[in-house]
């Protein structure tokens, strides 16, 4: 939604090849999204509970409303609109909402630690996403991260990100002794020092935006913890 969003702001004009492609596909992309969201809405009234739509539709609502912030303030610099905060808060509340409310009680504290650290890696990884995009992002008048901060002082700021994550995961460790908080810390660190070698070997993952995909791979890591709770 929001490569279309920014595919359809900049149409023909967009320097960015994923928004150029989001426009030149988007009345299928649209379809597919508008698919997508009519099956999870039934899914949804299906199997969640009322608490867990209620929930859900919050979060589409301040999605709506992100979207709607962006067209008023269009080309501007906004410091407490970040796209990159506001997507990893989503993004990490979709995920744990549902288990939190689901158990009806307050986590406890390394939880508590877990989420942080992700919702961190989740708005490093687009923070990081927008260093590499910096260029043609001023020439599509996309306001990031990068663009409102700079690039040096972008590129400090998620390495000292990155190794204060790391600095937490290992202190965290030394207090739980739950394999499965372990997996978890250990799987964090992981991803973490993943997200860290995009930013120092910048040659490398700048060619044919390995960045990206690399990025948004690491993620995918978290699933073992799925696997670990099978044995």
């Amino acid at each position: 939604a929001d490569h279309l969003f920014d595919g359809l702001k900049n149409k023909e004009k967009s320097v960015i090849y994923r928004h150029g492609f989001h426009y030149k596909n988007r009345y299928t992309l649209i379809a597919l999204c508008l698919l997508s969201a009519l099956i999870a809405i039934i899914l949804s009234f299906l199997i969640f509970d009322e608490k867990v739509i209620k929930i859900g539709l919050l979060l589409s609502f301040l999605s709506l409303a992100y979207f709607i912030l962006l067209d008023i303030f269009k080309g501007k610099k906004y410091y407490l609109l970040q796209k990159e905060i506001v997507i990893a808060f989503i993004y990490i509340s979709g995920i744990w909402f549902v288990p939190l409310i689901w158990h009806e009680r307050m986590p406890d504290k390394i939880i508590l630690i877990v989420i942080v650290l992700l919702l961190l890696l989740a708005w490093g990884e687009g923070i990081m996403a927008s260093y590499y995009d910096y260029e043609n992002d001023i020439k599509d008048n996309h306001i990031s991260f990068t663009v409102l901060f700079g690039k040096t002082n972008t590129k400090y700021f998620l390495i000292t990100l990155h190794l204060l994550i790391l600095i937490i995961c290992i202190l965290t460790l030394f207090f739980t002794f739950s394999s499965t908080y372990i997996i978890a810390l250990i799987l964090i660190a992981i991803v973490n020092l993943s997200l860290l070698s995009i930013i120092v070997f910048q040659k490398y993952f700048s060619k044919n935006e390995k960045y990206r995909i690399f990025g948004e791979l690491t993620f995918w890591l978290f699933s073992l913890i799925l696997v670990t709770d099978l044995f």
